[in-house]
């Protein structure tokens, strides 16, 4: 049962609007163009985001000039009594859509039960709904909700009406399975058809087979041929591996005598040079203690030169300390003597102001300059013996510095003859230890030929035997022997390598070859089975066929036998309604045609029922299309709240008055009906009314609850 409505610029509704319903039958009442339609719009459009005369466009439900809609329905699940609320929003704009809110009363709050804030989808919705009202879209619309200048839609039949009545009433189950039934049919038709051709298919694949098995054998015995070659190729090159092991054994003991007397050669050549190099230093001195002798004398001599240094340096520093002596003396001295000058010109003293006596200062004056001419005198004669002890000073420097330099010299001289001495040594007792190491490398090639003897002349003697008898000590000729005979070897070796390579590549290739034949014969092998399993299916295809068609045929007959029987029940339904709608019978009986689905009814004094459009008067064809819609909501079991558009406006006022009456009965049964009617019909016996108008001036449609 719908408890309450609460729409927000829906269409002509401006602004807030709520309506609250009562169980029982609800009149809505208005003048035309009022908005009493709209409130069924907006019920339409919460529950399914749809509406009769907009289909699914949304956008131009918002009111003009608006930014949104909103409509709020609060409804009661008959089975249980628990209230929801669902709440559709729309944004304005082209590209937006609706918002949706399904929630549940618990205690004093809302639970959400789905929400597309929640990510909730419109079938995660219709799903919910379907629980709680045992109605779909479909039902909704042919069984709920009459819409106006639809009602009589339904009776009037056609293949839009067959499908939704079928639908309805559960009749496309058995058609539905008749058809797959049918199409599983075609389906095994279209396997058996393919029989013939795939035994055709099979013999070739069994002649293919043959060729495979045929072939994979012959390939077998080509490889064990290939298998014997390559062991043969391998031991050959096995041999001439050893072989060749051996000429590398006596060539790394020949390498090591050449490079023995080569470090030997090299020894003695820097001993050589070494003894050179010492030969000529000392050839210079005559030898080595002279040279020590004359180092000895010019140290001597840098220690002489170096004390007189030190004793000249002495004199200059001492004089040097007296000539400032004489300097401060002088200065001091021609001081005084200005001072004494500018006294006396005058008759007293500007210092102590004393008078002047120019005898006593002239005498003063003359001691003074006497004073100065000895001192001056004294600091000459100092001068000139500082310009000769300095100029002895640096002759002394410059002899220190030459003896120095001498003293380096040979030095460097003694250090490198006594480094020539050093390595003489040393290159001596290197060049004595390589001498006695090439005798052990001598006996080592010895060994080693001795050794590897029995091998080679096995091998190849004509070419071994140089190599075995070659002198120990003679290089060249070992060298020429060992290379003739390796170059014969690796030869040998190389052809082997290219047999037993030729051999692998060949074997390869065979297995490949072998492998790709098995791996073919595997696939068909496969595919013979799935040709052999494909063709026992058929067999069972066969068999499936006959069942398939006796099932469509009884499927046909229980469709047949359903439809009449539901047809039957919704006659029978409609025409007890019918005798509840209108005051006075005057149609005897109904039937819907099994064809068209049109409402056929028989008048009193007609032989066979007639189609209901075909009579006019009253409003009859109204009554029974009420009728019919009372029935199918009955036979559906929706039975929770019913909405109805103007039913009586074809009606008679007596057949308009008893149709009114029979739904203020009916509302007992539905629970809930809702009915737009034209000023004043039902008024007396409306449990709720609803006045609807339109506001010009607002702009809007108004509600106003009727007291």
């Amino acid at each position: 049962m719908i408890t309450r409505l609460l729409l927000k610029n829906f269409r002509q509704y401006r602004g807030t609007h709520e309506v609250v319903f009562q169980p029982g039958l609800n009149l809505i009442q208005g003048s035309n163009d009022a908005g009493k339609s709209t409130l069924f719009h907006a019920i339409c459009f919460a529950l399914f985001n749809y509406t009769p005369v907009l289909g699914a466009a949304t956008q131009p439900l918002i009111t003009q000039g608006e930014l949104f809609t909103e409509v709020i329905v609060e409804f009661t699940a008959l089975a249980t009594g628990e209230l929801y609320r669902l709440t559709r929003r729309r944004e304005g704009g082209r590209r937006g859509s609706t918002q949706f809110s399904l929630e549940k009363r618990v205690g004093d709050h809302w639970e959400t039960v789905v929400s597309t804030a929640k990510g909730s989808k419109e079938i995660d919705l219709r799903r919910e709904l379907l629980g709680i009202l045992k109605f779909d879209k479909r039902a909704f619309l042919n069984a709920v909700y009459s819409q106006q200048k639809e009602f009589v839609r339904l009776v009037r039949g056609g293949v839009e009406v067959k499908k939704e009545i079928d639908a309805l009433l559960g009749m496309t189950i058995a058609s539905n399975a008749a058809l797959c039934f049918k199409e599983l049919s075609k389906e095994v038709d279209e396997k058996i058809a393919k029989e013939e051709s795939l035994r055709k298919l099979l013999d070739e694949q069994v002649k293919t087979r043959n060729t495979y098995i045929d072939s994979i054998r012959r390939q077998a015995q080509e490889i064990m041929e290939v298998r014997s070659k390559l062991a043969e190729a391998g031991l050959k090159l096995a041999s001439v591996k050893k072989v060749h092991d051996e000429i590398l054994t006596v060539k790394r003991s020949i390498d090591g005598l050449k490079a023995a007397i080569t470090q030997m050669e090299k020894a003695f050549l820097r001993l050589q040079q070494a003894k050179e190099g010492l030969e000529g230093f000392i050839e210079e001195y005559g030898s080595k203690e002279s040279l020590l002798t004359l180092l000895k004398s010019e140290q001597d001599r840098f220690h002489t030169t170096e004390e007189e240094l030190k004793r000249v340096e002495g004199e200059i520093s001492r004089l040097r300390s007296a000539l400032d002596g004489f300097r401060k003396s002088l200065g001091y001295v021609e001081q005084t003597l200005k001072e004494r000058l500018d006294v006396s010109s005058k008759t007293t003293c500007p210092k102590c102001g004393q008078p002047v006596d120019p005898l006593i200062v002239r005498a003063e004056v003359e001691k003074l300059e006497k004073q100065w001419k000895d001192l001056k005198n004294e600091l000459d004669k100092g001068l000139e013996e500082e310009r000769k002890l300095e100029a002895k000073r640096r002759s002394l420097v410059e002899a220190k510095q030459a003896i120095s330099e001498r003293l380096s010299s040979l030095r460097r001289d003694v250090e490198n003859i006594e480094k020539l001495e050093g390595e003489v040594k040393r290159y001596q007792v290197e060049f004595e230890a390589l001498k006695a190491g090439l005798e052990d490398r001598v006996k080592e090639v010895e060994e080693v030929r001795a050794k590897a003897s029995f091998k080679l002349m096995n091998y190849k003697p004509q070419i071994a035997s140089p190599l075995l008898k070659a002198p120990p000590r003679d290089v060249d000729l070992l060298e020429s022997a060992y290379k003739r005979i390796e170059e014969e070897v690796i030869r040998e070796k190389g052809v082997w390598e290219e047999r037993l390579n030729s051999s692998r590549r060949s074997l390869e290739s065979k297995l490949n070859e072998q492998r790709s034949n098995i791996k073919l014969l595997k696939d068909l092998l496969g595919r013979i089975k799935e040709t052999q399993a494909e063709l026992a299916k058929i067999g069972r295809y066969k068999v499936a066929k006959e069942g398939f068609m006796r099932i469509q045929l009884a499927y046909r007959e229980l469709e047949e036998a359903l439809k009449s029987q539901l047809l039957n029940l919704l006659a029978i339904k409609t025409y007890f309604w019918y005798t509840r709608l209108v005051g006075e019978a005057k149609y005897v009986g109904l039937r819907i045609n099994p064809e068209s689905y049109e409402l056929e009814v028989q008048p009193l004094g007609f032989p066979e029922p007639q189609p209901v459009k075909s009579f006019s008067g009253g409003g009859i064809e109204t009554v029974f299309a009420l009728a019919m819609r009372f029935a199918l909501a009955e036979i559906l079991g929706l039975r929770d709240f019913l909405l109805f558009d103007e039913p009586t406006d074809a009606a008679d006022t007596k057949n308009r008055d008893a149709i009114v009456n029979v739904m203020h009965e009916a509302s007992q049964f539905f629970n809930q009906i809702l009915l737009i009617t034209h000023h004043g019909v039902g008024v007396e016996v409306a449990a709720h009314v609803i006045n609807v108008s339109y506001d010009s001036a607002r702009k809007s449609s108004l509600i106003e609850v009727e007291a």
